[in-house]
């Protein structure tokens, strides 16, 4: 059933991918099939596999920024300049993120 999930994921990221380079976007394929699949999942029943591998992921999402975090100490002298940029990008974007989830959050249980 994880093969199954995972092959989902991969279908929509490589419809994404081919959707960004067909028209010349700058916007990443992964993104643009993030956006097809949640279009997708808004018209349709949610496949069983889709649901297992996502509960998966989400369990262990906290392993997938292990790599990033552990980066940060071996940024090269240029980057170490510019913490207030990334700090200011950081709690923006988390700021942006939290804000957009639960506003989509809200409208889907409006739905219900």
């Amino acid at each position: 059933m994880l093969i199954q999930g995972l092959a989902w994921l991969l279908l929509f990221q490589c419809l994404g991918e081919a959707v960004s380079r067909g028209l010349g976007w700058i916007v990443p394929g992964p993104v643009v099939g993030m956006v097809l699949l949640f279009a997708y999942l808004a018209v349709a029943p949610t496949p069983k596999s889709l649901q297992v591998v996502s509960e998966t992921l989400i369990k262990n999402l906290g392993v997938m920024f292990l790599p990033p975090a552990a980066g940060l100490y071996f940024l090269p002298p240029e980057v170490t300049g510019q913490w207030p940029a990334l700090v200011g990008a950081l709690v923006i974007g988390t700021a942006i993120s939290l804000t957009l989830c639960a506003l989509v959050l809200k409208w889907l249980v409006s739905r219900q």
